[in-house]
């Protein structure tokens, strides 16, 4: 009958560390998913923030930019997202347009950029210049992994 006991007990013992275990890799997994994008965000920016060049109202309501900027990490790139307002409050979206040359049309294009400096414009961002330099803030957003996408604070 000890035999019998001790079996059991040693069961038991792997059930509740194997329950633990299960209990402990599905908490690091939430934590990772949960601190994961903002930590990489705010220690692993892919790009640095932009500087611009020169920047023209050409039109009420329309901004022209040309800038430079470093990309860090040699992710994907997604999107462009340009607001006016400021981040956690108020603010609302506003379009972005990549002006193209003709000539440019003729060459392979990617919107994802190699890791290094580069110039990029002219944008064209549907808002004064005013609103632009002073009430107005932009977010990247990359493929780095296949977790989840990774935005970067990129303007200002």
């Amino acid at each position: 009958m000890p035999d019998f006991r001790s079996r059991i007990g040693k069961l038991i013992f792997t059930c509740v560390i194997a329950f633990c275990a299960s209990i402990m890799f599905v908490a690091v997994i939430a934590t990772t998913w949960a601190v994961g994008p903002e930590s990489e965000r705010k220690h692993f920016p892919v790009v640095g923030k932009l500087q611009i060049l020169n920047a023209v109202e050409i039109e009420p309501g329309i901004t022209e930019i040309n800038a430079r900027f470093t990309k860090r990490r040699d992710c994907e790139y997604v999107s462009v997202a340009w607001y006016v307002g400021h981040p956690n409050e108020e603010n609302r979206q506003v379009r972005v347009q990549t002006i193209v040359e003709e000539r440019q049309l003729q060459e392979v294009l990617s919107p994802s950029r190699p890791v290094g400096t580069a110039v990029a414009g002219p944008w064209r961002i549907a808002m004064s210049l005013n609103d632009f330099q002073n009430n107005s803030f932009a977010i990247l957003t990359h493929r780095c992994h296949p977790f989840w996408l990774t935005t970067t604070n990129f303007y200002p």
